[in-house]
């Protein structure tokens, strides 16, 4: 889920779609908040600690970051997330299945994927 850090109404509109995945998505499913567009920093209306605050109560990632200038590459991070995470799951429900044939190889290319953890700090990394 997406808001603008410098639009308090985008900010609040995420209780609707917290609510239609809720609704609509598997309990297991994981939420990216990110707030966007940081480099409004001097119009900023929402706080990184807000934004965090939020993350923390519903269990999601969050992570901010601008689209426009994306400085350290923070888009990218995000997508990266995401990616890893799915890959981390995939790889850990085969390696699970005791008569793959292939399960030590994949249990080694799970440590090729950074824990999600990292991605909890501020403002990503």
């Amino acid at each position: 889920m997406v808001y603008d850090i410098s639009s308090r109404e985008s900010f609040d509109g995420l209780n609707f779609w917290k609510d239609i995945i809720e609704e609509k998505c598997s309990k297991e499913t994981k939420i990216l908040l990110i707030g966007n567009k940081s480099d409004l920093e001097t119009i900023r209306e929402i706080s990184t600690k807000e934004g965090e605050e939020l993350a923390e109560k519903h269990g999601y990632f969050f992570m901010e970051t601008s689209a426009k200038k994306n400085l350290e590459g923070e888009v990218g991070r995000a997508f990266d997330l995401i990616i890893n995470h799915l890959a981390r799951k995939e790889i850990q429900k085969l390696t699970s299945d005791t008569n793959s044939e292939i399960n030590a190889y994949q249990a080694k290319d799970l440590n090729r994927f950074p824990p999600e953890e990292q991605f909890k700090k501020k403002n990503c990394c």
